[in-house]
């Protein structure tokens, strides 16, 4: 005798069935109301013992389909993208540091003009040249770049004397180059708001500590270009007062150049997913926002809601 069984399962058979058997890592959006399902549990469940996943927001269930892996060849394009992808940030790292000496070297250019129309007309040269500065002011008659300085009367001088006399470090040296040092926070804000996005991988006391890469750069090539300069005036018996202004004023130009920049890149990096979290609310209609939930997710945040 055949007896059958029509019981249903009781609940703790059906939960068993249906018991979670992985979670969803990536960005997949709802087809019901759009919300995004990363972090939801995927489950089999018992009639055909297929993979699915329940929207928490509408209900809908989501068919997961397991797709064959592409074999070996799937971790070489993965690691060529991620070859790819670290020489762009390089590249990026290295452009960036290039356009803050570019800049920097500007800096030096203009910051030391004043200072080499003061050496000019402290120097025994003045008053053979005819330069002067009637009227309390630099340039006019004052060659700078003409103006060839003896080295043994230079040696013996104080330098930041005579630009303290010609009106100090802050009227006659930054007031010519605080626009500069503005363009650069500006350059590096931006640069670091990029970086943030690009970098979502790194935390942000990483991010800000890699945003020295670039900065690091523009100093290895200051460096070198200040040396060669100093180098040439330390074996010559003249130069020019432009020449000697750049030597005497180039490492504090450069180093606060640097600073500029790199306070820019701190900047940028630390509030650089916030800004653009505020964009994507702003800009984006809510829908589309959930395509941009690794924004939300690089930081620990709950990802935004249609």
């Amino acid at each position: 005798m055949t007896i059958e069984n029509d019981a249903k399962p009781t609940e703790d058979e059906a939960s068993a069935a249906t018991r979670r058997v992985s979670t969803i890592v990536g960005d997949r959006l709802c087809v019901g109301c759009g919300f995004n399902l990363t972090g939801q549990p995927i489950v089999k469940e018992p009639t055909y013992g297929l993979l699915i996943a329940r929207c928490p927001e509408c209900g809908v269930v989501a068919a997961l389909q397991e797709y064959p892996l592409l074999g070996k060849w799937a971790n070489r394009w993965a690691s060529l993208a991620a070859a790819l992808w670290l020489l762009v940030l390089l590249g990026g790292a290295f452009g960036f540091g290039m356009m803050v000496f570019g800049l920097s070297m500007a800096t030096v250019e203009v910051g030391s003009d004043h200072f080499a129309d003061a050496i000019v007309l402290a120097s025994p040269v003045s008053a053979s040249s005819g330069a002067s500065n009637a009227g309390g002011g630099f340039g006019g008659n004052i060659n700078r770049w003409n103006s060839i300085i003896e080295l043994s009367w230079w040696r013996a001088q104080n330098p930041w004397a005579i630009l303290e006399q010609a009106g100090g470090f802050r009227r006659r040296v930054a007031s010519d180059v605080v626009g500069f040092w503005m363009g650069l926070f500006i350059a590096g804000s931006v640069a670091g708001v990029a970086g943030s996005v690009a970098l979502l991988h790194a935390r942000r006391r990483r991010a800000v500590v890699l945003a020295l890469l670039p900065v690091a750069i523009a100093a290895t090539v200051q460096t070198v270009v200040q040396s060669s300069l100093a180098s040439e005036v330390a074996h010559s018996m003249t130069a020019s007062a432009s020449t000697l202004a750049r030597v005497t004023l180039g490492p504090a130009l450069f180093a606060l150049a640097d600073a500029a920049a790199y306070l820019g890149l701190a900047a940028g990096v630390v509030a650089g997913r916030s800004i653009v979290r505020g964009l994507a609310r702003a800009l984006l209609p809510p829908r589309m926002r959930s395509s941009l939930a690794f924004l939300w997710l690089a930081d620990d945040k709950p990802p935004p809601t249609p």
